[in-house]
């Protein structure tokens, strides 16, 4: 379990990366939101307080895609094929991608027009987009200092290659070159080490951090009827298998058992409308989207709130790899997690090492059904978990404790290469 170090939360990180001219680049296709969900979500609760040294990095097309009022935004622009029409047009269609990858490696020098000068320049790439992180691995061999972030193991099994490269060969080049990486979890660093025969070198674990807790409110929030199970978040592949055995298991004993157990679930309707004709069943119900910043009070009425990882082997790198957003959100409303997800899923090691809920290996709704139930009769082991996931939203990942150790690395990163190129 995390030690709980004490944390001052009066005190607000300050970044100090050689003055206040310091610029950090950040380099992503998932923009900072404050509800933005995901990699979003948490790139947002990180470098907020660093608004005024952050500007993201994106290409002109996506302006659309901007937050507005987010940070400021420096675009490059692309040359581009295809799609095209006809058989022979066609053919050539799967040829495009290369020939972009091909382009983007012969004119690296485009991406550095709008930017500041080297010594006091920062690019942090967090996507899990091809070409970005071939952009990022172009700025890094033109002498940028470059720290890859990774929040999930989307590069399992992608095979892109073009004439003079592969993204492999990036991603191995970009990890082995940099100062050092930032992961979300101890299973996503020891894949990299592994796959791409990397030597040891600073690695920071970093997760979202856990809203403030308002313990006056904590205490004043009313519980759901029953037991009232909740999920909160995107419903994406990586989760939707899991948590349809998970409702078809909390179904099954609304319907058997004299006890009110119920799913009710909150995420944006498009996702609800795509899986509600499996996911209609007795006892779950769809509670609407709720924005970030008015949350909180939902999660406290709940008595167990759910994270689920998929079984299928298709999602494996992504269970195996991601600690999920949602974890250190739960954790500040004072109420255990239910992790339902293969064994070993960061998510699940997550719950486990913090002590902070249940896990429940297996998709098979009689088995989960069994848990759950049985949680039912551990009302002091439920205490304790409440108590220890409030204990270290409060400590170890609240805002002010995880902001002050990521800025602390990169300024390290910075301070390193820079004394490296003198």
């Amino acid at each position: 379990m995390p030690g709980a170090e004490c944390v001052n939360s009066t005190v607000i990180p300050i970044l100090n990366l050689k003055g206040s001219d310091t610029k950090i680049i950040l380099l992503t296709d998932s923009f900072p939101s404050a509800n933005g969900g995901g990699i979003s979500q948490t790139l947002f609760n990180l470098l907020h307080p660093l608004r005024r040294q952050v500007m993201v990095m994106t290409d002109k097309r996506e302006n659309n895609l901007v937050e507005e009022n987010s940070m400021p935004t420096i675009f490059y622009e692309l040359k581009t094929w295809g799609p095209a029409n006809g058989r022979v047009e066609a053919m050539l269609n799967r040829l495009w991608p290369s020939r972009q990858f091909e382009w983007v490696q012969s004119h690296a020098e485009i991406f550095t027009k709008k930017l500041p000068s080297k010594e006091k320049l920062l690019i942090l790439v967090s996507t899990t987009v091809t070409l970005k992180l071939q952009i990022a691995w172009c700025l890094m061999k033109l002498g940028y200092k470059v720290v890859p972030y990774f929040m999930d193991d989307w590069l399992a099994g992608v095979k892109l290659q073009w004439k003079n490269g592969n993204i492999q060969r990036v991603a191995c080049e970009l990890l082995s070159e940099a100062p050092g990486w930032l992961v979300i979890s101890e299973n996503l660093k020891k894949t990299f080490k592994v796959r791409y025969h990397l030597k040891e070198k600073p690695c920071l674990v970093i997760h979202n951090p856990s809203p403030a807790v308002n313990t006056t409110e904590l205490n004043c929030v009313g519980m759901e009827p029953g037991y009232c199970i909740i999920y909160a978040g995107s419903i994406w592949p990586m989760h939707y298998d899991a948590l349809l055995a998970t409702a078809r298991a909390i179904s099954k004993l609304h319907s058997e058992v004299n006890i009110n157990y119920r799913l009710l679930i909150y995420t944006p309707a498009w996702m609800w409308n795509k899986h509600k004709k499996t996911m209609c069943l007795p006892g779950i119900e769809y509670g609407g989207y709720i924005a970030y910043n008015d949350l909180q009070p939902r999660l406290r009425r709940g008595w167990l709130l759910l994270c689920t990882a998929s079984f299928i082997e298709e999602q494996a790198a992504f269970s195996h790899s991601s600690t999920q957003t949602k974890l250190t959100d739960y954790m500040a409303s004072g109420r255990p997690v239910l992790y339902v997800g293969p064994p070993g899923g960061a998510s699940g090691i997550f719950v486990e090492e913090a002590d902070c809920g249940f896990t429940v290996g297996t998709d098979n709704l009689n088995s989960i059904a069994d848990h759950i139930e049985t949680i039912t009769m551990m009302q002091d082991l439920w205490t304790r978990k409440s108590a220890n996931a409030l204990k270290l939203a409060e400590s170890v990942y609240s805002q002010q404790a995880v902001q002050r150790k990521l800025y602390q690395f990169l300024g390290k990163m910075l301070n390193q290469e820079t004394e490296k190129s003198q």
